[in-house]
């Protein structure tokens, strides 16, 4: 049985731990559940009355996850009600790439290691025929204890055939991160179909900032230049893009990550790169593709820190470290 208490959502055989994020359609929590002391994150509504829109993708999600099965994929463990307002249960499958970053990139090997895992989920999306939409670090968690990654957040999921191009120039969503993030042919500024690539350039972006700390240059956008159109254009509440970061977007060069983060090793900045590239048929085919090329440069990594090392000769031919 869920109750609703004044001052928030109170989960019967559960106890409420701290909040997530607030938004403008929903609330999500960090929870532990009694009967086994497991934490979980609960998900639901901001309203207590919700639209029936932002119902809808609640329970969508939740519909979601349980016909998809990928260990990538965070998993739903119940869906509950208080009245109108959903609830999901979901498991509690580490902290947000959003939150860990702190203006200074991540270790290359957990940032491979998430991109690796996202990728593998978005194959198994787009060969149901679904496309994410909301790429970015705060849907992609991490857990550091098992180096292992998940993407998160399924309510804004579509199924690829019944995408809408938006119009020429606006790139879908009411949030910040959705000019950033979107891909080019999102906006109709590239006269292509929208397929699971869109996806992919979306990872490529989200990658560069996580081995970076920083957004691409042309990319960060301050929210007052972001001009919003009329609610009532589009449920979504699409919003004009900046001239400057369309730019950036259909530059014919995607961004070199090594910009800023010039340790970045070249088989991984090229493997940004073609992520981010305008053209979708320019990028990866598909997330299996992404995951093996991520994998690929995982293994020489560790093949070239696992090689024994040559002695090096000291000056005048002595041996090296004898005196």
């Amino acid at each position: 049985m869920i109750e609703e208490r004044s001052d928030g959502l109170s989960l019967a055989g559960y106890d409420i731990l701290t909040p997530l994020h607030v938004g403008t359609h929903s609330r999500v929590l960090r929870a532990q559940r009694r009967a086994d002391h497991r934490r979980v994150v609960l998900k639901t509504t901001a309203a207590v009355q919700p639209a029936a829109t932002d119902a809808a993708r609640i329970t969508g999600e939740y519909a979601l996850l349980t016909e998809l099965s990928h260990p990538a994929l965070v998993r739903a463990l119940a869906l509950e009600h208080v009245g109108d307002r959903p609830v999901l249960v979901l498991e509690d499958a580490g902290v947000s790439a959003g939150d860990r970053l702190r203006g200074s990139g991540w270790p290359i090997e957990d940032a491979l290691a998430l991109a690796i895992a996202v990728a593998e989920a978005l194959d198994t999306l787009h060969r149901a025929d679904l496309l994410h939409c909301d790429i970015h670090p705060g849907n992609l968690l991490y857990n550091e204890d098992s180096k292992t990654g998940k993407l998160a957040d399924l309510g804004r999921a579509v199924r690829i055939a019944r995408f809408r191009v938006r119009p020429r120039g606006h790139f879908p969503g009411d949030l910040p991160q959705a000019h950033v993030y979107s891909a080019p042919e999102c906006s109709g500024w590239i006269p292509r179909t929208v397929d699971g690539r869109a996806d992919l350039y979306a990872l490529g972006v989200s990658l560069y900032v996580l081995l970076s700390g920083a957004l691409p240059t042309g990319f960060a956008t301050p929210a007052a230049a972001v001009e919003p159109r009329p609610r009532h254009a589009h449920p979504r509440h699409d919003t004009l893009v900046p001239e400057g970061l369309l730019r950036a977007k259909t530059a014919p060069m995607p961004p070199d990550v090594r910009v800023h983060a010039p340790h970045t090793p070249a088989a991984v900045a090229d493997i940004v790169a073609r992520l981010m590239a305008r053209a979708p048929e320019d990028r990866f085919a598909d997330g299996a593709s992404v995951a093996a090329a991520l994998k690929a440069c995982t293994n020489r990594a560790s093949a070239s820190a696992s090689a024994p090392r040559t002695p090096v000769a000291a000056p005048g031919g002595g041996d090296a470290g004898q005196t």
